[in-house]
């Protein structure tokens, strides 16, 4: 029989991610399902640090993702001594890179991609710019 504090944290596992709001929530979404011989050519030029977007593009030719919220931090000297800051929202932009997480490789590829909207449902259709 569990005891009080054990139900407790239980319930605290199942609630906290059903309470979190929505942005704050990883989405997570597959865009393309890899096979072994790409996945080994991708690690392989990450290892050596060669161009990964010729691979993946050839892999993956293009691919939806959400747009990204654009928050800027504006600070202004409103008369007084100091700055008052605040977070101002630029609107809903596309990725420029995505960050590439290869197995067998320690550190994550930041990637450069095209990508073209957002359209009327905030996503945007982006592949791996060539380059």
């Amino acid at each position: 029989m569990l005891r009080p504090a054990s139900r407790l944290c239980a319930v605290i596992a199942v609630l906290c991610p059903l309470l979190t709001p929505l942005p704050a929530q990883a989405e997570w979404r597959r865009i393309a399902t890899l096979s072994e011989r790409h996945w080994a050519g991708i690690r392989q030029a990450a290892v050596r640090r060669g161009p990964l977007s010729p691979l993946l593009n050839e892999a993956i030719p293009y691919f939806k993702v959400p747009a990204q919220d654009s928050e800027v931090l504006v600070c202004e000297n409103r008369g007084l001594p100091g700055l008052e800051c605040w977070i101002e929202s630029r609107g809903r932009t596309c990725p420029s890179e995505v960050e590439v997480r290869i197995p067998g490789v320690p550190t994550p590829a930041r990637v450069p991609v095209t990508c073209i909207g957002p359209d009327v449902a905030g996503e945007c259709e982006c592949d791996f710019a060539q380059g």
